[in-house]
């Protein structure tokens, strides 16, 4: 006779169907996921977006203001800078290195971090104390003055 079950057991939902169901339920954390996956998708297909060229110049249309056109057409949504050049292709075409760059610098800390984190949660003894003094010697460190002196060396 096949498996019949009069009673079946009804299993409790995993840790991370819970999870994703607290983090569903959140309208801000919600839009939070959407904003990133947009600035993603803007990252990656941004420059396709653009109507026209990074350094393309459009001489006679200097300075024009969003959405508007001699000729009454919207040919520059959000208008045009003091070259000539549409300020929403450039803006698109920018996103990428701007907001991708943020997100790689984001994501290589985090690793950069975990890997300490497992490394100082991992050892014991003389290589534990070394790491702690090398990480308060770092923190010790004004952050803006940090970013003044890698900039300085880039």
């Amino acid at each position: 006779m096949p498996y019949d079950s009069v009673y079946s057991e009804k299993r409790p939902p995993g840790t991370l169907r819970t999870a994703w169901r607290n983090f569903y339920g959140d309208a801000t954390a919600m839009i939070g996921l959407y904003g990133c996956a947009g600035l993603a998708i803007l990252c990656i297909f941004g420059g396709w977006f653009a109507p026209y060229g990074i350094d393309q110049q459009f001489l006679g249309y200097q300075l024009l203001p969003p959405s508007w056109s001699r000729y009454g057409e919207v040919s520059f949504f959000l208008g045009t800078d003091d070259l000539g050049r549409d300020v929403l292709s450039r803006l698109l075409s920018g996103a990428a290195p701007t907001v991708g760059g943020a997100f790689v610098v984001t994501l290589a800390a985090t690793l950069c971090g975990l890997l300490l984190g497992v490394v100082a949660g991992a050892t014991h003894g003389l290589r534990s104390a070394v790491l702690n003094h090398i990480l308060d010697t770092l923190l010790s460190i004004p952050s803006l003055l940090l970013a003044i002196i890698v900039v300085a060396w880039v």
